[in-house]
C-alpha cells in the first residue's frame, strides 16, 4: 500500500495574514507575494464606472435624438453581415445596435432585424448601467478597507523559477517580490 502525504505550505504576509497552498507531490520553497494599493485599485474601478455611465448616457442620447444606420459588409464565412448603429448626433460617435447575416442566396441567417434596434440599445444602457453600479460597489467596499492588502500569485519549487516568473506580476498599484515560504 502506497501512503501519500500532504503538505501545506505557508507565507506570512505583513500584516498578518496567512496564505496557504496544499500539495501531495510538490514541496515549495518560495512564492511571489503581492502587495495591492487597495485605494489605487478603488479610484481606478470608480473611473471605470464612470466611463460606463457616460456610455450608457450616450446611447440613452442617441436613442432619444440620433438615427440609425445599415451598414453592410462581407461576412468571413460567405455571405453579408448586415450591422446595424445607432449615431449619437452630438458626437457623430457609431454606437453598435446588432447585426444579422444574410447568406450568398439572400437568405436571412440571424433574426435580428432594424426594428429590433430600440430594444437592443435598451438592454445595452441597462447592462451599462448596471456594470457602473457593480463598479462602484467594488470601489467603495476597497476604499473602505485597507490600504494594501497581500496574497501569493504564485508558489515555485525554486527560488530562480521564482524570480524568472516575477515580472509578469509587476503592475501599476502593485507590488511583487519573491519570499521564502514559512518553514515547516
Amino acid at each position: 500500500m502506497t501512503t501519500t502525504r500532504k503538505a501545506t505550505t505557508t507565507v506570512t504576509h505583513p500584516d498578518g495574514t496567512v496564505s496557504k497552498r496544499n500539495s501531495v507531490s510538490k514541496v515549495y520553497t518560495h512564492a511571489i507575494e503581492v502587495a495591492d494599493d487597495n485605494h489605487m485599485e478603488a479610484a481606478e474601478l470608480a473611473r471605470l464606472a464612470e466611463r460606463r455611465e457616460a456610455e450608457a448616457e450616450q446611447y440613452s442620447r442617441a436613442l432619444a435624438e440620433g438615427h440609425v444606420v445599415i451598414r453592410a459588409e462581407r461576412w468571413a464565412f460567405g455571405g453579408r453581415r448586415l450591422k446595424f448603429a445607432l449615431i449619437d448626433t452630438a458626437t457623430d460617435a457609431e454606437l453598435y445596435a446588432g447585426a444579422h447575416i444574410v447568406t450568398d442566396e439572400g437568405v436571412l441567417a440571424t433574426n435580428s432585424k432594424e426594428a429590433d434596434v430600440p430594444s437592443s440599445a435598451a438592454h445595452t444602457i441597462e447592462s451599462l448601467t448596471a456594470d457602473a453600479a457593480r463598479l462602484r460597489k467594488q470601489a467603495a467596499k476597497l476604499a473602505a478597507g485597507p490600504q494594501t492588502s497581500y496574497g501569493v500569485v504564485r508558489w515555485s519549487q525554486t527560488e530562480r523559477s521564482a524570480v524568472a516568473a516575477l515580472a509578469s506580476f509587476n503592475r501599476a498599484g502593485r507590488v511583487a517580490r519573491v519570499v521564502p515560504v514559512d518553514a515547516a
